[in-house]
C-alpha cells in the first residue's frame, strides 16, 4: 500500500486494507490504497490535535496538505466585509494604531482563525474608519434631531505637544426611552490665540455643524476668564461654571490662606537636602576610602 500520503504521518498500516488510527486506534478502511476514508475520519475528529501537532512540530502554520484540507480556502463577500467592519471597530473601540493590521502578530492570528481572509492593508482601513465615522455621526446627528433640548460641556487644552484641542460634549435625555445619553461631537485642534471671541465663535460653529445651535439650554466650562468672556458675548446658551473646577479653586484658596502650603513647601525642601546629603555623603566615603587605600599603598612602598 502506497504511504506517499501525509495522512499515513497519522496512521499505522494494519493489513487486510485497514489503517489504524494513532490517536484514537480506530481501524478504518482503506481498500485499494485509498485515503479519502482517513482523511474524512481525521477531519472528523480529530482536526484539531492534528494541526496543533503540526504547529509544533514545524513552529509555524502548517502549509502542507493536512492543513489545506482542514482549512478553509473560499470566503464569501458578505463575511468578508464583516470581519473587515469588525477589525475597523475594534480600532475605533480600542483606540489602536492603524498599523496594528500590518503587525505580524495579528496577520498571524487571522490567517490561523480564518485562512481565505486576506487582512487589508492601514490605508484601505483607514478608508473604513471614514466610512465608519460618517456612519456613526449622522447615526448621532439623527438623534440629536428628536430630542428637544441639549447642555454642553466643553473645554480648551494644550497638550505637551504645545498643541491646542478644543472639545464639545452634547448631553440630553431621550424623550422615548427617558434614558440619559452623552456623545463627544468633537475633539478638535484649536488654532489661532485662545481669546474669547475666538473660543464663541468655534463653539458656535460647531454647534450649527450638529444642528442644537437653537435648542442648547446649558454650557458647562470652567471659569478661566476666556471662557467666560465667550459666553458672555454668545446669547446661544447659558453659561454654568463647572462645579468640580470652583470646589478645586476653593480647596486651593483655603490652602494658601491657612499656611499648610507653606509646611508642605518645607516638608518638600527638606526631604530634598537629605536626599542630597545622603548621595554626597556615599560620595564622600567611597571618595575617601580609595583615598585612604592609595595612602595606605604609599606608606608600605616608603618604608620598603
Amino acid at each position: 500500500m502506497s504511504k506517499r500520503s501525509d495522512i499515513w504521518d497519522q496512521f499505522d498500516d494494519v493489513g487486510n486494507g485497514k489503517a489504524r488510527c494513532k490517536l484514537c486506534r480506530v481501524d478504518i478502511g482503506c481498500k485499494g490504497g485509498s485515503t479519502s476514508s482517513l482523511w474524512k475520519h481525521t477531519k472528523n475528529k480529530h482536526s484539531h490535535a492534528v494541526l496543533t501537532k503540526l504547529q509544533h512540530t514545524s513552529g509555524v502554520p502548517s502549509t502542507g496538505s493536512i492543513s489545506g484540507m482542514f482549512g478553509k480556502t473560499t470566503i464569501s463577500s458578505v463575511r468578508r466585509e464583516k470581519i473587515t467592519d469588525l477589525i475597523a471597530k475594534m480600532i475605533a473601540q480600542d483606540t489602536l494604531a492603524i498599523s496594528f493590521v500590518e503587525g505580524k502578530g495579528f496577520r498571524e492570528l487571522m490567517t490561523y482563525v480564518e485562512p481565505a481572509y486576506v487582512v487589508p492593508c492601514a490605508k484601505s482601513v483607514k478608508k473604513r474608519l471614514q466610512a465608519l465615522h460618517a456612519a456613526t455621526k449622522e447615526k448621532i446627528r439623527e438623534i440629536l434631531k428628536d430630542t428637544p433640548s441639549v447642555s454642553l460641556t466643553t473645554d480648551c487644552w494644550t497638550s505637551s505637544a504645545t498643541e491646542s484641542y478644543i472639545s464639545l460634549t452634547a448631553h440630553y435625555a431621550s424623550p422615548q426611552s427617558f434614558t440619559m445619553g452623552s456623545w463627544v461631537l468633537t475633539t478638535q485642534q484649536f488654532d489661532g490665540k485662545h481669546t474669547g471671541v475666538n473660543i464663541r465663535d468655534k463653539l458656535q460653529g460647531i454647534m450649527r455643524e450638529w444642528d442644537v445651535d437653537e435648542k442648547t439650554s446649558t454650557m458647562v466650562h470652567d471659569n478661566a476668564s476666556n471662557m467666560t468672556l465667550a459666553s458672555a458675548l454668545s446669547d446661544k446658551w447659558n453659561p454654568l461654571p463647572c462645579s468640580a473646577h470652583n470646589l478645586n479653586l476653593s480647596v486651593t484658596h483655603s490652602l494658601e490662606t491657612s499656611g499648610l502650603t507653606a509646611v508642605i513647601s518645607s516638608a518638600c525642601r527638606l526631604v530634598s537636602h537629605f536626599r542630597h546629603s545622603f548621595h554626597c555623603n556615599r560620595c564622600s566615603i567611597q571618595a575617601a576610602g580609595k583615598d585612604g587605600l592609595a595612602a595606605e599603598k604609599v606608606n608600605v612602598t616608603l618604608q620598603n
